[in-house]
Protein backbone atom coordinates (compact mmCIF):
# COMPACT_ATOMS: atom_id res chain seq x y z
CA UNK A 1 0.00 0.00 0.00
CA UNK A 2 2.84 2.52 1.38
CA UNK A 3 5.17 1.32 -1.89
CA UNK A 4 2.21 2.29 -4.57
CA UNK A 5 2.23 5.97 -3.36
CA UNK A 6 5.96 6.26 -2.65
CA UNK A 7 7.46 5.33 0.46
CA UNK A 8 10.38 3.18 0.18
CA UNK A 9 10.10 -0.60 1.67
CA UNK A 10 12.00 -0.06 4.33
CA UNK A 11 9.79 3.02 6.00
CA UNK A 12 6.51 0.60 4.82
CA UNK A 13 7.87 -1.67 7.42
CA UNK A 14 8.78 0.58 10.19
CA UNK A 15 5.27 1.98 9.47
CA UNK A 16 3.70 -1.31 9.77
CA UNK A 17 5.61 -2.32 12.78
CA UNK A 18 4.68 0.90 14.74
CA UNK A 19 1.16 0.55 13.37
CA UNK A 20 0.23 -2.68 14.22
CA UNK A 21 1.91 -1.91 17.45
CA UNK A 22 -0.32 0.97 18.03
CA UNK A 23 -3.48 -1.11 17.66
CA UNK A 24 -2.92 -4.59 19.29
CA UNK A 25 -6.09 -4.44 21.15
CA UNK A 26 -8.82 -2.22 19.33
CA UNK A 27 -8.10 -4.32 16.01
CA UNK A 28 -6.93 -7.77 17.20
CA UNK A 29 -3.74 -7.72 15.79
CA UNK A 30 -2.04 -10.22 18.44
CA UNK A 31 -0.82 -13.45 18.04
CA UNK A 32 -3.68 -15.94 18.37
CA UNK A 33 -3.30 -19.64 19.65
CA UNK A 34 -4.57 -22.45 17.42
CA UNK A 35 -6.93 -24.43 19.16
CA UNK A 36 -8.13 -27.38 16.62
CA UNK A 37 -11.73 -27.53 15.97
CA UNK A 38 -12.89 -23.84 16.92
CA UNK A 39 -12.73 -21.70 13.76
CA UNK A 40 -13.45 -18.19 14.30
CA UNK A 41 -12.98 -16.18 11.35
CA UNK A 42 -13.16 -12.87 11.25
CA UNK A 43 -15.66 -10.43 9.03
CA UNK A 44 -13.28 -8.64 6.46
CA UNK A 45 -15.48 -6.55 4.93
CA UNK A 46 -15.53 -4.47 8.40
CA UNK A 47 -12.34 -5.52 9.57
CA UNK A 48 -10.34 -4.07 6.60
CA UNK A 49 -12.18 -0.65 6.18
CA UNK A 50 -11.76 -0.41 10.11
CA UNK A 51 -7.71 -1.47 9.71
CA UNK A 52 -7.78 1.72 6.54
CA UNK A 53 -9.28 4.24 9.25
CA UNK A 54 -7.06 3.82 11.78
CA UNK A 55 -4.22 3.34 9.73
CA UNK A 56 -4.81 6.78 7.92
CA UNK A 57 -5.27 8.38 11.75
CA UNK A 58 -2.05 7.24 12.64
CA UNK A 59 -0.33 8.40 9.77
CA UNK A 60 -2.05 11.78 10.50
CA UNK A 61 -0.52 11.72 13.85
CA UNK A 62 2.78 10.67 12.70
CA UNK A 63 3.02 14.12 10.14
CA UNK A 64 1.25 16.27 12.67
CA UNK A 65 3.98 15.21 15.52
CA UNK A 66 1.29 13.84 18.05
CA UNK A 67 3.30 10.31 17.75
CA UNK A 68 6.96 10.06 17.23
CA UNK A 69 7.89 8.41 13.79
CA UNK A 70 8.83 5.27 13.62
CA UNK A 71 12.57 5.40 13.40
CA UNK A 72 12.88 3.90 17.04
CA UNK A 73 11.45 0.48 15.26
CA UNK A 74 14.68 -0.20 13.03
CA UNK A 75 15.75 -2.74 16.57
CA UNK A 76 11.97 -3.65 16.81
CA UNK A 77 11.35 -5.46 13.82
Amino acid sequence: MFTCRGVPLWASNLIGCSFVDAHVTDLQTAPVPFVEGVYEPIDASVWCREVIKALDQHMRKIAKGEIPPPGGYLSHC
